[in-house]
């Protein structure tokens, strides 16, 4: 608390955001090179007329895109969230776009935490899944500061070395912090990841298991079904030097079948239908060319082949 109090009194006013992830003091809205708070257009008939956050005790900004403010002297305003805070337009304005950089959208606070540890959080106060609260304590305080110029670092997504649980994103922030964590979230954030892994691994090899077994229950009877791509032959309807015309239609082939006998992990499989669709070509066929590599496959003809390749239909 003595440091935190001693970057209040260099850096600026303080205030409080609180989300549902808990509370957290901040000592400026932007960067540190601009002094002045934000102006709220929120708290007058006048649509245009801006407020200074001087006046304002707390702003809870609502997930349906709404915003109620509550003024200093207890009066209330309920005001859609987009567009509502505005930035000084003097020179001594609050802040002008952000120190990350045009990409990030949200409103950049320099914010500290219970460690002492001061950084960049941007916080996107439209679209949010939970509502989002910010109280200001002395801003009066605030507004004569000189500007600091004090740089931070953009640690605005590294809590998320914590609470992510996507093998991808935990990547991402491993190599981004790698040669710069000063909490030590990194190593464990790898030994997350690796588990994760592991579970994926290991749930991915437990579905392939219970498909396998799923395939290899069939019984003399049943339908079963397989596709194959390949190609027919069509008529373009032109006849040169007595020879009838044909384009080639490249598409896919459903095989529709019987179950009639069993042999192990083979079946043998009466065949009752081929349908080709392709090419605007939606047709039952006789017969079906290049099975397997080489195979021609008939209608009512029989066929052994292996269960696994067979599905229910």
């Amino acid at each position: 608390m003595k440091s935190l109090s001693k970057k209040f009194q260099e850096e600026g006013p303080t205030g409080w955001i609180n989300t549902v992830d808990g509370r957290e003091a901040f000592v400026r809205i932007g960067s540190t090179n601009y002094p002045i708070v934000l102006y709220a257009k929120c708290c007058s008939e006048n649509s245009d007329e801006l407020t200074s956050i001087e006046e304002i005790s707390t702003i809870t900004f609502q997930k349906d895109g709404r915003s109620v403010v509550t003024m200093r002297d207890g009066k209330k305003y309920q005001r859609e969230t987009k567009g509502m805070l505005k930035q000084a337009t003097t020179a001594n304005a609050t802040y002008e776009g952000n120190p990350r950089g045009s990409d990030v959208s949200g409103v950049p606070f320099v914010v500290v935490d219970g460690d002492g540890f001061t950084y960049y959080k941007y916080i996107s106060l439209e679209n949010l899944k939970n509502d989002v609260e910010i109280s200001f304590n002395d801003v009066a305080a605030w507004a004569n500061k000189p500007r600091t110029g004090k740089e931070y670092a953009d640690y605005s997504d590294y809590a998320e070395l914590k609470s992510s649980n996507s093998k991808d994103r935990l990547w991402e922030l491993i190599f981004k912090y790698k040669d710069n964590d000063p909490k030590g979230l990194v190593e464990a954030a790898k030994l997350k990841r690796e588990a994760l892994i592991a579970a994926s691994n290991s749930a991915y090899q437990d579905k392939l298991a219970a498909n396998q077994q799923r395939l290899e229950k069939k019984q003399i009877g049943d339908q079963v079904c397989a596709s194959a791509s390949g190609s027919i032959n069509q008529s373009t309807g032109l006849i040169i030097r007595g020879e009838p015309q044909y384009k080639q239609v490249h598409g896919s082939a459903r095989i529709v079948g019987f179950v009639e006998k069993i042999a192990g992990k083979k079946a043998q499989i009466r065949i009752s239908g081929i349908n080709f669709s392709g090419g605007g070509i939606n047709e039952s066929m006789a017969s079906f060319s290049n099975w397997k590599g080489g195979s021609t496959l008939k209608v009512d003809s029989l066929i052994w082949d292996s269960v696994y390749d067979w599905e229910g239909c």
